[in-house]
């Protein structure tokens, strides 16, 4: 007797359709997983609460989502990511979804423990080596699983960088001072162009490689800093090689040219204020930096290319060794 096909339930085939969409608007992989996950659990939301069957008859409820995460608790930056899975998979503007305001001072993730005995792995020895290169190379997790024996060239003015396909497939060269360089460079040693630098046993941790890769952005925004002040003409010299990476990699798609580079980002200091400045109080970081040095930062160490995002997601972070 023929074995009768189970049926699929009503939430699967709703997820299909989530699914389906997603592979089609999404191209990045962890991106994509990322919206797929948070948009289950609206659908659950719509089954729950609504009794929705079908993939369309759930979009009437994006708002009413948004209101019950907020009653819930959620905090304004997790109701934002929750939100923008459902807006991109069902193309609703996210502008036309009513949810609270989100402000650096509120953003916990990857920043609640020093990096000092927040967990056994950081005194583990078998991670001493992912360790000691996270704090000179300051990479995600990702690109460090990326590393190979030829990801370790020479930028377009001649530095040591690091060379990997970072966030969104973004391909970026992440700048070594001479300090880091003295760090990394025995990593690749001997090594095969395609050889990975680190095995998938180093990962098996759970390392807050967010709060290095903090660490070691403020250790090269204060190398940075003390050049401008102290070094003739090195202040002009990082212009320039700001500017040539700048019209090399920040392009603008629709006219195939290099983004406009303002010229006050290059001058004087970036002062924080409202909620940002109450986090670098609390944590005890600096509330005034040196836009140069912090845009060479921003550019050369994060490849972000924006001031506030250097600033309020690494600078202002509490990670003591």
């Amino acid at each position: 007797m023929a074995k009768k096909k189970r049926r699929q339930s009503v939430t699967n085939k709703i997820m299909s359709q989530v699914i389906e969409t997603q592979n089609v608007k999404t191209p990045h992989d962890l991106s994509r997983k990322n919206y797929i996950r948070n948009t289950k659990r609206f659908i659950k939301f719509c089954r729950e609460q609504y009794d929705c069957k079908d993939f369309e008859s759930c979009r009437d409820h994006i708002q009413d989502y948004s209101d019950y995460l907020q009653e819930q608790g959620y905090t304004p930056s997790t109701i934002h990511s929750y939100i923008a899975a459902v807006c991109s998979t069902y193309s609703v503007p996210m502008s036309e979804i009513s949810k609270p305001i989100r402000h650096i001072g509120e953003f916990t993730r990857g920043r609640k423990n020093k990096i000092n005995h927040t967990n056994q792995d950081f005194n583990n020895p078998q991670y001493k080596r992912l360790i000691d290169f996270q704090k000179a190379a300051g990479l995600r997790r990702a690109e460090l699983k990326s590393l190979c024996g030829k990801s370790l060239t020479l930028d377009e003015s001649g530095y040591y960088c690091l060379k990997v396909v970072g966030k969104g497939r973004k391909l970026q060269y992440q700048r070594l001072s001479d300090e880091d360089l003295a760090v990394v460079k025995p990593y690749f040693e001997g090594k095969e162009p395609d050889e990975p630098i680190f095995t998938e046993a180093d990962f098996n941790n759970d390392l807050n490689l967010h709060l290095l890769r903090a660490k070691s952005a403020q250790e090269y925004y204060e190398v940075q800093l003390n050049r401008i002040l102290n070094e003739p003409g090195y202040e002009e010299q990082l212009k320039q090689e700001i500017i040539k990476r700048w019209n090399k990699f920040n392009i603008d798609k629709r006219t195939g040219k290099p983004k406009h580079l303002n010229p006050n980002n290059l001058e004087g200091w970036y002062i924080a204020r409202g909620t940002t400045r109450q986090s670098a109080i609390k944590n005890g970081r600096p509330i005034k930096v040196n836009r140069l040095a912090l845009l060479a930062t921003s550019i050369f160490r994060l490849s972000h290319y924006r001031l506030n995002v250097a600033y309020e997601n690494y600078i202002i972070v509490k990670a003591e060794p």
